[in-house]
């Protein structure tokens, strides 16, 4: 394909317009934008252990979802370098924080919601 220019607006167009082109399908988001929770992640870093670490992960699947109700899976904690002990240990620090609530089930990854102050749901925008 050659681009020629178009003389009277000075734009280029394609000359063979028989070229496909593929919608970009992107699996995992390099870049979200989002609300950060303040107060939410000041009551995060006084939890001791990976808490922040495990919560600023949380709030990136919370922004992906665009839902305080998030599954904190294995693949999840590959991607960020978490060790599956200090993860779940970061979890039941932040549920006895009253920041998440996890909900487990045998053999499956647990759905973690985000607490605000008051035991609601945080709203994730």
């Amino acid at each position: 394909d050659s681009l020629t220019p178009d003389s009277q607006s000075c734009q280029f167009a394609l000359t063979e317009p028989s070229v496909s082109i593929q919608p970009l399908t992107i699996r995992r988001p390099h870049q979200v934008h989002m609300l950060l929770p303040v107060p939410w992640l000041e009551r995060v870093a006084q939890v001791p252990g990976k808490a922040l670490h495990v919560g600023i992960v949380l709030l990136y699947l919370a922004a992906i979802r665009k839902s305080a109700e998030v599954r904190f899976s294995q693949s999840t904690l590959r991607r960020f370098r978490t060790s599956r002990d200090a993860s779940y240990d970061a979890l039941r620090r932040l549920s006895a924080a009253g920041l998440v609530h996890v909900a487990k089930s045998p053999g499956r990854s647990p759905v973690v919601t985000l607490l605000d102050a008051d035991g609601r749901k945080l709203v994730v925008l």
